[in-house]
């Protein structure tokens, strides 16, 4: 094996943990003939894919969860996701039972699908958000979650309908104060933290040609910027009779290298004015119009490629890419793979040229 298996040859295995939902260990689910996983940092429940399984012991699937591992002999092992399993649907030949399909979700699914708002529900302005983020994941029967801890307060009352789904009281909730949405990492703990711009964040990798290179050499470059803005507005919601907070943001400021700043373009191109947005300080406001700014502009030029997979490069990540003289980077947008030998991923990238 090569000094560095992540650019050299893998020796590899996949492995499926069982728990209980309550994360109580199950044991080790046999029989998965094939597992595929797609992720998406825009999607409500990130992670989600499917199973088939030909064991031969039963497994009460509603009951249990799935963490599938992936093992590298002498490197390590990683979880890549803890999912729970639909009822599933099996195909028989006759009596036999051929194969049984299990699709997977990550345990955000229990937010957005399972726990609603049973009365209406009313924060007053003043409220520690966090805190509510905290009650709101409780109520729903979390097992595992961390909430970065935040003074912010709300600055204008909050209101959801009965019905409304917890998943979205809390991604409201973590927009107010400039929060990622609510999502789970790969051991089933649900997080609520603070967004980072993607120029403030590290990088992850750098994928580059040559004899240790990790991607597939065809890949796909894809522009759409006809309309991009390069001014974004956003107006703070408050109770009657409070003047709201207001911003304005440019790429000009924010990125003035963009090709599609008013520099480079000659005329402004106004985003749709972000109005009432729950933000409880102007700080949180700036956070929320700056990042729909950035990313409409990033959307417009993507990557679609092929590689190996990497522990440090998940959703969310900034990775490097220099296919050629010029270095541009990119955060992970998609991530599809077949758990298979010879783990590859297809992934979706956005350009950052901050």
């Amino acid at each position: 094996m090569s000094s560095d298996w992540r650019t050299g040859s893998r020796t590899e295995r996949f492995e499926y943990q069982l728990y209980g939902l309550d994360f109580s260990p199950r044991g080790m689910l046999d029989g998965v003939e094939s597992c595929r996983l797609q992720g998406s940092v825009w999607a409500d429940i990130r992670w989600g894919g499917s199973l088939t399984w030909s064991g031969t012991s039963p497994v009460d699937w509603p009951r249990v969860m799935v963490q599938p591992w992936y093992a590298v002999e002498g490197a390590g092992r990683w979880p890549l996701g803890t999912y729970l399993c639909k009822s599933p649907q099996t195909e028989h030949h006759r009596t036999v039972p051929l194969a049984t399909q299990v699709d997977l979700y990550d345990v955000t699914y229990l937010l957005a699908k399972r726990s609603r708002l049973p009365a209406p529900l009313s924060l007053p302005s003043g409220t520690v958000v966090t805190t509510a983020i905290t009650a709101q994941l409780a109520a729903a029967s979390i097992a595992r979650y961390a909430v970065t801890p935040s003074a912010a307060t709300l600055a204008a009352p909050m209101a959801w309908d009965a019905g409304e789904a917890r998943l979205k009281v809390v991604n409201d909730l973590a927009g107010a104060i400039g929060y990622w949405s609510a999502s789970a990492d790969p051991y089933g703990v649900v997080t609520a933290e603070p967004y980072v711009d993607p120029a403030a964040r590290s990088t992850a990798w750098t994928f580059t040609p040559g004899a240790a290179a990790v991607y597939s050499p065809q890949w796909t470059d894809r522009c759409d910027d006809f309309d991009v803005p390069n001014r974004l507005s956003g107006v703070q919601r408050v109770t009657d009779g409070v003047t709201p907070l207001t911003y304005t943001a440019t790429l000009d400021a924010l990125d003035p290298t963009s090709p599609y700043a008013f520099a480079a373009r000659g005329y402004w191109v106004d985003g749709e004015t972000m109005r009432d947005a729950d933000a409880a300080t102007a700080a949180a406001l700036k956070t929320a119009v700056d990042r729909r700014l950035l990313q409409a502009a990033g959307k417009v030029h993507d990557a679609l490629l092929s590689h190996a997979w990497l522990p440090e490069v998940a959703l969310g990540s900034v990775v490097k890419f220099a296919p050629d003289d010029a270095v541009r980077r990119f955060t992970v947008a998609k991530q599809e793979m077949d758990l298979e030998t010879g783990l590859t991923v297809q992934s979706e990238w956005r350009e950052v040229t901050a």
